[in-house]
């Protein structure tokens, strides 16, 4: 360990910056160093929150605990790890300002819902496939949000669903293939008539 944070062995992929440090040892955090093993293969597999998921969390936790506590829905964030991860952390930030405005939780409470609740949202890229959108949401959640923004930074807040429910309009109806992503239904509800606050189900 102490070869890996000098430096003196897998140089070439630097040691994650330590968290701080507990009296005259430093500490790190452990999502970072997994996250840095399972690039060299000896990690666990885990996934945790990094320092800036986790501030995120930190900042949403009251909001949640608001709403909670006006019969809101409890909100489900879903945040894939990816090489897209800066976007989809903006993404969030942005989605927990627009969480505050009235008419963002009116959008989200006239979904329908299996758990009346709480409420799933995908934070999703332009390049995201539709289908791994709808993989994200579980099968016990009938429906969830979209939540992307637009080639002009719009935060857009979409209805999806993983099956037919009353309401919602399948893709093939949108013109949408398999291969379809999200800045496809982005540019297919700019110049359609459908209103895009109605549910796109993935049936």
């Amino acid at each position: 360990m102490l070869q890996w944070v000098g430096g003196e062995r897998r140089g070439d992929q630097p040691f994650p910056e330590p968290e701080g440090s507990v009296g005259r040892s430093q500490v790190w955090r452990w999502a970072e160093v997994n996250q840095w093993l399972n690039l060299i293969g000896v990690g666990d597999g885990a996934s945790a929150p990094l320092r800036e998921e986790a501030l995120l969390i930190d900042l949403m936790l009251p909001q949640w605990q608001r709403d909670l506590d006006e019969g809101l829905p409890l909100v489900k964030i879903f945040c894939v790890q990816d090489k897209w991860l800066a976007e989809r952390t903006s993404v969030m930030q942005t989605l927990e300002h627009a969480l505050r405005r009235p008419e963002t939780m009116r959008t989200m409470c006239a979904l329908p819902r299996s758990e009346p609740d709480q409420l799933a949202v995908v934070c999703a890229v332009l390049q995201d496939r539709l289908s791994a959108v709808f993989d994200q949401i579980a099968p016990d959640d009938a429906s969830a949000l979209l939540a992307v923004r637009g080639e002009d930074a719009t935060l857009h807040l979409l209805g999806v669903a993983s099956r037919a429910l009353p309401g919602t309009v399948p893709v093939s109806e949108r013109g949408l293939g398999g291969g379809a992503t999200v800045g496809d239904l982005l540019l297919e509800l700019s110049s359609r008539s459908v209103a895009p606050t109605t549910p796109l189900a993935l049936a």
